[in-house]
Formats: structure tokens, C-alpha cells, sequence
């Protein structure tokens, strides 16, 4: 029933009210009647595809609704309104289901699913108290973007597979990747692995400055040494170059070219990409959405594939460096602003009528009033990049260079974790996808 004091047009829930599968989307469409959601363009692909023939589920023995079930001006369907609209009609709608499946990315923020992009697909046990409900949550992408691009509708299907099997009984989730023990290499020989796949990549300074170089063959170990001991690079370049096995990067074209500098000179030909071997199964194919995901800045990065396939949460090279890079910046301020910056005179050599001297006068020196002004605001990270180039070049000349965002500013266990983590996600990702056809359509 409309929620009290609603005056939009009330559409509502549409199937069975006693069904284990209830399906949650935004909000009613132009086409959508009393008692019959979804039932307009986007649910051709629904209706006549992903329910039928991928999930094996008839829309009579289901559940549609939404978190607003009412016709709400799209523009402002803000968090609020579906929270307020979700708690009036859900506790009702879903008191006989098991599962949940949450379409898009407003559905899954109002049931505290905050990243669509990331967690589609992947069944969640979720205790949502505010509905009177627990039991599975799947989230899906909308059904209605199928509609503009192919490559969504692939998802979605691998999404209402899940559906089916979570259903069936039959979901088996994949073994999440555990930590792995990350070791910083010195010296000593390495083991001949024949046969045995070997995942290599790099790490660059500003400048694309070769830094860091991390190799693992197995699941649960990886290695990491730095490019400045020449002894070690040689050895590397002959242990990589005589290994009788695979030799695996996620876009090799980079880190072959900063392998390069490095006297490591691998042949792409030997080079298995685990980001086209990706690409070409189907993932990571399509450009993103605007469900607000950034994970890994990409659908093909490592780190989206690393969750998507290995549910292997790896850290951002962000989330490790800023900290310390706005540290770095405070601390290159305050030493800047203890400088003598002397104020300005605004009008030397100049005289009045009768040719008297003006009395000098003042302002504060732009360069400390924008310093200041760095030190007052409660987030200095978004400031530095609002820089005046005069005012930063300045500075430069007086005073010691502006910090650049590098690894080198974060501690080294930390900077050697972060590393060596991308060669053993490398490792473990084309392992997954070696023997892993993807299935793009359900006959």
C-alpha cells in the first residue's frame, strides 16, 4: 500500500506473494501498471531471456518490486526516498523469501550494497533487520541496460546463472585467494620450475622510473627486489629467459618495456597477457557504468579481475601513497610558510600632488597567504591540486622541491606487501583463466 501521505501514483509489487525469490528494482517505469512492474521496455530481456531460459524461473512464481513503488520523479530519487518507501512496503513483500536478487546500483545502495560494479553476481548473506529479513542477496546489473549493450547482457546472463544455481543448490563460490607470504629477494638461486607458469611485474617511479620487480610460481608466496643491485637483474635476466614454462604479465607491453631498462630482456612471443587473455574470455570487455566504481580504475585492471574471479581484495596504489603523500605535502608547507615571505608594498616610488612621499603601503605576500590558506582547509589533499604554477615555482626555487606521489613515500613493508600481491594475483589470475571458457549465451 502507497506509503502515508504519498501522492504519486502507487504501482507496487506484481507475482507471487508467497515466492523464495523476490526481485528489487529502483522504481516504476512509465509503462508499468498497478500490480505489474517491470512491464515495460526493459523487461523484454527479463521476460523472454534471462528468467525463462538462463535462470529457469517463471515470472508468475516470482516476485517484482521496487524500493519505491510508487512513480517518483527520476531526477529526485535521492537515498532518503528509497529508504523511507523500502521500510513501508518490503517487510510485507518479502516475508516468505530466501533470496533476495537486488537490480541495480540505486537498489543495492538502499539495501547497503554500495559498490554494483564490484560485487554483481556474487551471493552475500545478509541480515537486513530494518526489513524483518535475512537469508542470500544477490545483486544483479539492471536489466535495462542489456538493452544498449551486448556485453551487459553477457553479464547479466552469468548473473542469472548464479540466480539458478544459488537456487538449485548447485552454486559453488570460488575459493577466495588467502593472504599470500610476500618475501623481499636478495640473492641465492631460484628453483627450476618446468612446466610451472612464472607471473612477473614491475613497479615505476614518477617518470615511469623503474622501481621495484616482483615474480611468483605459486598461490601462497611471492617475491620482490629492487632494481638498483645490478648483480640481482643480471641473474633475474637469465633465470626468466632460460625458464622452461610460462612466462605470465597483465599488460606485458608495459612491463616489458621497464623490464627493458632494466637489462631484463623477455621476448613477447614467450609472454603470456593474463589482461588479453582476459579480454578475449569475455571479461572486463565492456566500458563501465556509472555505478560509481573505481576499484582498480578499470575493468580489465588487475585488481577488478583479481576480486571479480578470485574474491582477492588487493590495496590500491592510492589507498597505500596518499597518506603519506598528504603528510609529505603538510610538512613541505609548514617548512615552506617558516620561510621569510616579507609583504609586498603595493605603491613604491610613488608621491602625492604636491610631491610629498606616499606613505608605503602593505599586503601580505601572496605565496604565504596561499600557503596559509593550504594549512586552514580541513582537506588539504583536494587544495594542492588547485595550485597556482607561479606561485608552486616560486616555492621551488626558495625552497626544497614539491613532494611527488611515489611509493617511496610509503613505509617498505607496506610498499613490498603492494607489490608483491600484483605478481601473485598475476599468477593465480591466468591459472583461473587457462582452463575457464566463458559461456557468453544460454540455449
Amino acid at each position: 500500500m502507497p506509503c502515508p501521505g504519498c501522492t504519486r501514483p502507487y504501482i507496487g509489487c506484481g507475482g507471487n506473494l508467497n515466492s523464495n525469490v523476490v526481485f528489487i528494482g529502483q522504481s516504476p517505469g512509465a509503462n508499468d501498471r498497478p500490480g505489474h512492474p517491470f512491464s515495460g521496455y526493459a523487461s523484454r530481456d527479463l521476460d523472454y531471456y534471462l528468467l525463462p531460459r538462463v535462470a529457469r524461473l517463471d515470472r508468475e512464481d516470482t516476485l517484482f518490486t521496487n524500493v519505491v513503488s510508487c512513480k517518483a520523479v527520476q531526477e529526485n530519487m535521492d537515498p532518503e526516498l528509497g529508504l523511507q518507501c523500502s521500510r513501508h512496503n518490503l517487510p510485507d513483500q518479502l516475508r516468505d523469501a530466501s533470496v533476495i536478487v537486488v537490480m541495480g546500483a540505486y537498489s543495492c545502495k538502499t539495501l547497503g550494497i554500495t559498490d554494483l560494479e564490484k560485487h554483481h553476481g556474487i551471493p552475500v548473506p545478509m541480515d537486513l533487520p530494518q526489513y524483518n529479513w535475512s537469508g542470500i542477496v544477490i545483486p544483479v546489473i539492471h536489466p535495462a541496460q542489456a538493452s544498449h549493450d551486448a556485453y551487459v547482457l553477457g553479464e547479466l546472463t552469468e548473473d542469472f546463472q548464479v540466480i539458478k544455481e544459488v537456487l538449485n543448490g548447485s552454486y559453488k563460490p570460488c575459493n577466495p585467494l588467502l593472504s599470500p607470504r610476500i618475501m623481499e629477494y636478495h640473492t641465492g638461486s631460484l628453483p627450476d620450475l618446468y612446466g610451472t607458469a612464472i607471473a612477473i611485474d614491475t613497479e615505476t617511479l614518477p617518470g615511469d622510473i623503474p622501481y621495484l620487480i616482483s615474480f611468483s610460481y605459486s598461490f601462497d608466496s611471492g617475491f620482490v627486489c629492487r632494481v638498483s643491485d645490478p648483480d640481482i637483474l643480471v641473474y633475474l635476466n637469465h633465470y626468466f629467459n632460460s625458464h622452461r614454462g610460462p612466462i605470465v604479465m597483465h599488460n606485458a607491453l608495459y612491463d616489458l618495456s621497464i623490464l627493458s631498462r632494466c637489462g631484463i630482456d623477455i621476448p613477447f612471443s614467450r609472454v603470456t597477457d593474463t589482461m588479453i587473455l582476459a579480454y578475449n574470455q569475455g571479461y572486463g570487455s565492456r566500458a563501465s557504468d556509472d555505478s560509481e566504481s573505481n576499484y582498480g580504475r578499470g575493468r580489465q585492471s588487475l585488481k577488478y579481475l583479481a576480486w571479480r574471479l578470485l574474491r582477492f581484495p588487493m590495496l590500491e596504489y592510492d589507498e597505500l601513497v596518499n597518506p603519506h603523500y598528504i603528510e609529505a605535502q603538510l610538512q613541505w608547507t609548514i617548512d615552506a610558510l617558516m620561510l621569510d615571505w616579507p609583504d609586498i608594498c603595493t605603491n613604491p616610488n610613488t608621491f602625492t600632488k604636491s610631491g610629498k612621499p606616499r606613505k608605503p603601503q602593505y599586503k601580505i605576500n601572496p605565496v604565504k597567504r596561499h600557503l596559509q590558506k593550504l594549512l586552514d582547509v580541513k582537506n588539504p589533499y583536494d587544495s594542492y591540486s588547485k595550485w597556482n604554477n607561479d606561485i608552486l615555482s616560486q616555492l621551488s626555487v626558495v625552497h626544497r622541491p614539491f613532494p611527488e606521489k611515489s611509493l617511496t613515500l610509503a613505509p617498505w613493508d607496506a610498499v613490498l606487501a603492494y607489490s608483491g600481491q600484483d605478481a601473485v594475483a598475476t599468477f593465480a589470475l591466468y591459472e583461473a583463466l587457462k582452463s575457464r571458457p566463458r559461456i557468453r549465451t544460454i540455449l
